[in-house]
């Protein structure tokens, strides 16, 4: 079996790639005291580090640094009040950002779709670390690859909303290893704060954008390559500042198990056959009954 490589950095990558649309800035309070503002220009939630290294005549309203997650267009991250027996007001900052809620622990039994059509059977494939090539095993790394005929659709895995998407330039060539402008992604942030990232190692027509809100298989792309086969690389991950592997990142990866049957919720093995299911209670799982009754869902479906 052919093994399917992806770089974990580049994941690290995504996740910093935002920086500029994230925008931390200070504001009076009326009162002689600072408030400490964020404004966002991408959806999802994003969390914000912001360190001190001055501060004088002024109390910080949490520890430094302080860590806020934000989910509104502009939100009030913190406050900085006047000691009263300050003479000296002074205060610097910095900050950085992070995509997705900052979390010490993740879901790791929730039930995942397979990102294949209802009814349709699929083939895994394995995925490793780019350092394992060069004798660096990363042990915070996981994906699993499906393979999709020519033509075919991908659809989401849970419900959530999207993030990101980017498209691929070009087809990757058949004795390319890797081919950085031949990838796409559609990232997903889930209601728990994990994040899904669709790799497309082949060229896909989306059929998302970011901010649209997902739900268990909903169509996301469409392969539109020259390939007979085209691969889908699946992951999940999420934040903790409080993690650092041994890449510096803080992003813990997931390994999502798969509802295999009514039986049977696991992780998938590479290399084995599936048929892909998407009943009605995984689809609903997340959705409120507002939701369900505004989407047409009902248990008759």
């Amino acid at each position: 079996m052919r093994k399917l490589i992806t770089l974990f950095a580049c994941i690290s990558i995504y996740y910093t790639a935002f920086t500029q649309e994230v925008r931390v800035y200070t504001e009076s309070d009326g009162k002689g005291g600072v408030r400490l503002m964020a404004e966002k220009k991408r959806p999802g939630s994003v969390t914000i580090e912001v360190n001190f290294s001055e501060l004088s005549g002024y109390r910080l309203s949490g520890s430094n640094p302080l860590v806020q997650t934000v989910n509104s267009p502009v939100s009030n991250i913190g406050t900085l009040s006047r000691e009263a027996t300050g003479f000296n007001f002074n205060y610097r900052y910095s900050y950085k950002t992070y995509t997705g809620k900052n979390m010490s622990k993740a879901d790791t039994l929730y039930p995942y779709l397979m990102p294949v059509k209802h009814g349709n059977p699929v083939l895994t494939s394995g995925s490793y670390h780019i350092g394992e090539v060069v004798g660096k095993k990363s042990n915070n790394y996981y994906a699993i690859g499906f393979s999709f005929p020519i033509d075919d659709t991908v659809f989401a895995t849970r419900t959530g909303t999207i993030i990101a998407t980017t498209m691929a330039e070009t087809e990757r060539g058949d004795q390319e290893l890797y081919n950085e402008k031949a990838r796409g992604n559609i990232n997903i942030e889930h209601e728990d704060g994990t994040v899904a990232r669709y790799n497309f190692i082949h060229p896909v027509k989306t059929l998302v954008e970011p901010g649209d809100f997902v739900i268990p298989g909903q169509p996301l792309a469409v392969f539109s390559g020259n390939k007979n086969t085209n691969t889908l690389l699946f992951s999940v991950s999420y934040l903790d500042l409080k993690y650092t592997d041994d890449l510096g990142s803080h992003y813990k990866a997931l390994r999502p198990r798969f509802y295999i049957d009514a039986s049977q919720t696991d992780l998938l093995l590479p290399g084995k056959n599936y048929t892909s299911i998407h009943p009605y209670e995984i689809i609903t799982k997340e959705l409120s009954s507002k939701q369900k009754k505004k989407l047409g869902l009902s248990p008759k479906q």
